[in-house]
């Protein structure tokens, strides 16, 4: 069973009985960089989540909680930033250029 927490972002929910019967199932889901919640009786008492995954940002938490981001659960690595090559061209121009 699904559920969704408040800023889009689906979560496998499973009960502790399930939970206990397919451990190892679950535990791949989440080394895998799924959460999964986990209820006892219909109820929400814990998330289990990879304990590798790092935190977010906290602006990050706040741009999610407010709605205005989605995340998905599987952090991605931004790639290194590409440094301008000196000349009289800004990265705007660039930018300009690109939409022509």
């Amino acid at each position: 069973m699904c559920s969704q927490w408040p800023y889009n972002v689906v979560v496998m929910r499973v009960g502790a009985r399930e939970l206990k019967l397919h451990l190892g199932h679950y535990l791949g889901l989440v080394q895998g960089g799924e959460t999964i919640e986990i209820t006892e009786r219909g109820k929400l008492v814990a998330r289990l989540s990879s304990a590798g995954a790092k935190a977010l940002p906290a602006h990050l938490q706040h741009l999610i909680a407010d709605g205005r981001a989605i995340y998905e659960g599987v952090p991605l690595k931004l790639p290194t930033p590409i440094k301008m090559s000196p000349g009289k061209k800004t990265a705007a121009d660039f930018v300009r250029e690109q939409r022509r």
